[in-house]
């Protein structure tokens, strides 16, 4: 058998190391023709090897009249030429692997003696086509019948009370547990029934005709590698109501999706990034997907599982996040298209296999900060017989750090990156602009660096907001801020050197946004020589200033100490007369004040109220009206009570005008009269204040 080293199934480890131990038992065995045997204490037999070479076997009822009852752990291994094998009903236990790797073997008969099937019993049973499990088996281990490629029924007896089967596939008595759906059914999809709320592991393993699964409500719970190795897989669909798991486009997750926990083999897609509501990605979630090239992990992710992208073939680069703490055993083995490696900051540890039988893989960065690296973890791969060889790896490191001992003990050329020349900070970091919501930064061209990276805290952690590619970058917009609140930022330049990066130290600063411009700015009353000036408070500010033109500056009239002060009284001014005021608001920080934009309003004065209005004379049907010149107006409005309303009768358009006749009254009748003055500026009337009521009465 030829074994690639940590490419093997977990199930094989498991094997391996029975076989390590019981060899010792095996050399002090008894003989009886071409079995191997050992006598229990309860004096019964156990079949322990078999050193024949027939196709079929029958395994003997009793040996030297001692029942046989056993059949020990690896007893049949590699037996490869064993096609049938009849065992008496004395047996009551199958061991561990106990026909491990029969790979002829086509028909078995067990036994209704049998209770227990042991772990693995008859894995790599590639030519077992069928198996019927008795009414008396209580137990069948895990993985009893993985890798058995053309297994495609397994039929369980009706009166067995712990175990049932439909359409071939095993599950438990009551059918909640689904424990193996033989890897030769040939079906390219498969509804597990309602009513499952367990899938076992290693369930489907190896399923290879399988393209989709769909998983019901009822499922609670699905072990470790369930659907390992079904390579065909391209969707796992779940229930919408199932209350544990669900999926998105095929691609299986926890309810909350929080945990990915298999992305199927067989999808196309060369690239996939990792929705950001995930923390753990889980273990082999994305073995055997020889598809993809490229995989964005995001920052939200806290634990990549052991063998998360096993055998990943096509994987080309992958940034590992500085959330995870650990490189899991054989989480990027077999990768054979990944390059170069960076490890962030923040793992400690890199362990067994990590990146074992990365062919490709020549190049990998180490912080100082990973304190262990496992025996073989890196820059080793293995031949199909298990031998082991370098990669031409160079590594990245620090001096006296765990990478560099790792690299001097593997004789791996190395690079120690805090002997690199000395990189100088950014200097000149600066904010050249800024609104209520954005910042425009600068700084000084660093003409050492291949490029910079702009941080900003978000109020718990430094975040990345921009990586620049190019030294030329000396200036950002920073959009999508807060008014009137503080900001940190914080810039370093790179060099790049191979695939690792030199960063300079960090150059810091801090930006206070500007308050929101202030709103509905009005003039809510006004007369000839005042103004009331309104607007809306402002929230983000501490208090305002306002502003009047005096025709050749603007000049402050007013710092209000409070943003709820919403109004003022302008007074002073002239008639008829265009004023010009501004407003912003501004927020105290420490002893510096920030301002928001100006808020712009033009006012128009009112002309003087006309003086002199009076009776000049009167006739039998006319009165006439005088009045004193109104030098701020443009014209006079006069009007007369009708006793129900006043009624404008004349409009002058010159205030040259000074006297009026009203003509068509009656005889010895009262007439009440009134007069206003305005000013018109632009398109706009402003009128004045009416005189005093003239009362006049035509003669009789």
């Amino acid at each position: 058998m030829k074994v690639k080293k940590w490419s093997v199934s977990i199930a094989t480890f498991a094997v391996m190391a029975v076989m390590m131990v019981l060899c010792a038992v095996c050399a002090g065995a008894e003989a009886y023709g071409n079995f191997e045997y050992g006598v229990l204490d309860d004096g019964t037999v156990e079949i322990t090897g078999y050193k024949g070479s027939e196709q079929k076997v029958d395994v003997p009822e009793k040996i030297n009249k001692k029942s046989v009852t056993r059949i020990g752990n690896l007893a049949f291994k590699d037996c490869t030429k064993i096609t049938s094998i009849a065992m008496p009903d004395s047996v009551a236990y199958i061991g561990r692997s106990a026909f491990y790797n029969c790979t002829s073997l086509k028909s078995i008969t067990i036994p209704d003696g049998v209770k227990e099937i042991g772990y693995a019993a008859f894995s790599e049973c590639a030519g077992l086509v069928s198996v019927k499990i008795p009414d008396n088996v209580t137990k069948i281990g895990d993985s009893a019948f993985i890798n058995c490629a053309n297994l495609t029924k397994i039929d369980v007896t009706a009166g067995n009370k712990y175990y049932s089967s439909a359409n071939g596939v095993l599950f438990n008595k009551d059918k909640s547990e689904l424990i193996c759906y033989p890897a030769g059914i040939k079906n390219v999809g498969y509804s597990i029934p309602d009513g499952v709320t367990v899938i076992r592991d290693r369930a489907f393993n190896k399923c290879l005709s399988l393209n989709s699964i769909t998983i019901p409500k009822s499922v609670q719970d699905i072990e470790t590698y369930s659907f390992f190795g079904c390579t065909s897989l391209e969707a796992i669909n779940v229930a919408a109501s199932n209350k544990n798991y669900a999926d998105v486009n095929g691609i299986l997750f926890s309810k909350d999706k929080t945990k990915i926990v298999c992305y199927p083999a067989n999808k196309k897609n060369m690239s996939y990034s990792i929705p950001v509501s995930v923390k753990v990605v889980g273990v082999a979630a994305f073995r055997d997907c020889i598809y993809l090239k490229g995989i964005t992990i995001p920052d939200s992710v806290t634990n990549i599982e052991h063998h998360a992208f096993s055998n990943c073939k096509s994987l080309k680069s992958i940034t590992i996040p500085d959330s995870i703490t650990a490189i899991e055993m054989a989480t990027f083995i077999d990768c054979a298209s990944l390059t170069g490696v960076k490890i962030p900051d923040s793992v400690t540890s890199i362990r067994s296999g990590a990146f074992s039988n990365c062919t490709s893989l020549t190049k990998i960065t180490i912080p100082a900060g990973v304190k262990t690296i496992a025996d073989s973890a890196l820059g080793y791969c293995y031949d199909d017989n298990g031998n082991k060889k370098t990669t031409g790896l160079k590594i990245y490191c620090y001096s006296n750090t765990q990478a560099e001992a790792y690299a001097k003990s593997g004789k791996f050329s190395y690079v120690l990156l805090d002997k690199l020349p000395a990189f100088a900070k950014v200097t000149g970091f600066k904010v050249k602009s800024k609104t209520n919501v954005s910042a425009n930064l600068q700084w000084n061209k660093n003409i050492f660096a291949d490029g910079y990276v702009l941080d900003k805290y978000d109020g718990s952690k430094w975040v990345t907001i921009k990586t620049f590619t190019s030294n030329t970058n000396t200036s950002f917009n920073v959009t999508g801020l807060k008014a009137s609140t503080t900001f940190k930022f914080r810039i370093k330049a790179y060099k790049m050197y191979d695939i690792t990066t030199v960063y300079s130290a960090f150059t810091y600063l801090n930006v206070n946004t500007r308050p929101y411009t202030t709103t509905g700015m009005k003039c809510s009353s006004k007369t000839n020589v005042s103004a009331n000036l309104r607007w809306n408070k402002n929230i983000s500010a501490n208090g305002y200033v306002l502003d009047k033109y005096d025709g050749k500056k603007w000049v402050t009239i007013k710092t209000f100490t409070s943003n709820t002060n919403t109004s003022f009284n302008v007074t002073g001014l002239k008639a008829s007369t265009t004023f010009k005021f501004r407003l912003r608001a501004y927020k105290n920080f420490g002893s510096a004040k920030e301002y928001s934009a100006f808020t712009y309003l033009n006012v128009n004065t009112r002309p003087y109220t006309t003086t002199g209005f009076k009776m000049k004379s009167a006739t039998k049907n006319a009165i006439t009206l005088q009045w004193n010149k109104n030098i701020s107006a443009s014209g006079y409005c006069i009007e007369k009570w009708n006793g129900s309303k006043w009624v404008q009768i004349k409009r002058y358009t010159s205030n040259a005008n000074v006297t009026y006749t009203a003509t068509g009254l009656k005889a010895n009748t009262a007439y009440k009269f009134r007069i206003r003055a305005y000013k018109t500026i632009g398109n706009v009337n402003e009128y004045s204040a009416y005189s005093a009521v003239v009362t006049a009465r035509t003669q009789k």
